[in-house]
């Protein structure tokens, strides 16, 4: 329960560290996940990754690395199909984790995306693969990030209380082929969440982040400011030996973005162009 859920509040996974190998467990694996979309108008495609990821971890150190082939193919309407694959950028994480002999149960982690994907893409490529209800690789490649972050968990009997904290420098790339020497800004993220132990079957939970996004530049000029993101949501899950069932409702809440105006000064949106959501989420787990 305690690596689980200090886990949760990690704000990015996956890095390599050095460590000896005779002391260290490690593992990997691999598999195949396929996206087919549609679309009202007429536009169809489809995307498959091939994941690949490695870990282990030594005594209170533990890493993580992930990459995977990316395949895109999709058709507008009225024009001839298009496809595009290769490598994504590469996710790694160096953590370690406290939970003996300290006040709280503390994570340090260190994150970093390698870039290792395609960056540069036509227009219509990033658009094909841009919403997340479509594909799962929304984006084949970016800049060189690093995050740091830590991670609190207290435990008082059934009562679990959790914080974390995090920075992301997020460094520059080609976009798109026009979009060229793109630097998304650098980004702040709080979390907390509460766990509340029922009984040895029902778990309840809230839960909440707030991010805050610095202004993106292009070619060193102010381009486009994010607003800032809070998220809250309750979460309730269901145990049994061999099965579990849990369920969540979260709000996003998001603050109107800042756009370059035709004199070069980001300028406050009329209205939130990504929009305020809820979502509704039920899961379950059967071990065979």
């Amino acid at each position: 329960m305690r690596t689980a859920m200090t886990w949760i509040l990690v704000l990015s996974a996956f890095v390599l560290p050095t460590m000896p190998v005779a002391a260290a467990v490690y593992s990997g694996q691999t598999g195949f996940h396929l996206d087919w979309w549609d679309s009202e108008n007429g536009t169809d495609g489809y995307q498959y990754h091939i994941p690949i990821e490695a870990g282990g971890e030594i005594q209170h150190l533990s890493f993580r690395l992930i990459t995977a082939y990316v395949y895109n193919e999709f058709t507008p309407v009225n024009e001839a199909g298009e496809s595009f694959s290769g490598l994504a950028d590469t996710k790694v994480n160096l953590a370690y984790e406290r939970v003996a002999g300290w006040p709280v149960d503390v994570l340090f982690a260190l994150d970093f995306n390698l870039p290792t994907g395609q960056t540069g893409l036509s227009d219509s490529q990033v658009i094909a693969i841009s919403n997340p209800d479509q594909v799962t690789i929304t984006r084949m490649g970016e800049g060189f990030n690093a995050n740091p972050n830590i991670s609190l968990l207290k435990q008082w009997d059934a009562l679990y209380a959790a914080v974390g904290i995090g920075y992301l420098w997020r460094g520059s790339y080609d976009a798109s082929d026009t979009l060229l020497d793109y630097d998304p800004g650098n980004a702040l993220n709080i979390t907390a969440a509460v766990d509340y132990l029922i009984n040895p079957r029902w778990t309840g939970s809230l839960f909440g982040s707030f991010t805050q996004f610095d202004k993106d530049t292009l070619a060193e000029v102010a381009y486009y400011e994010p607003g800032d993101v809070n998220i809250f949501g309750v979460r309730a899950a269901y145990t049994r030996k061999t099965w579990d069932l849990s369920g969540s409702i979260k709000t996003v809440l998001r603050n109107k973005e800042r756009r370059q105006n035709g004199f070069g000064v980001l300028q406050p949106e009329s209205s939130s162009y990504y929009g305020d959501e809820w979502r509704a989420q039920l899961k379950g787990h059967v071990q065979l």
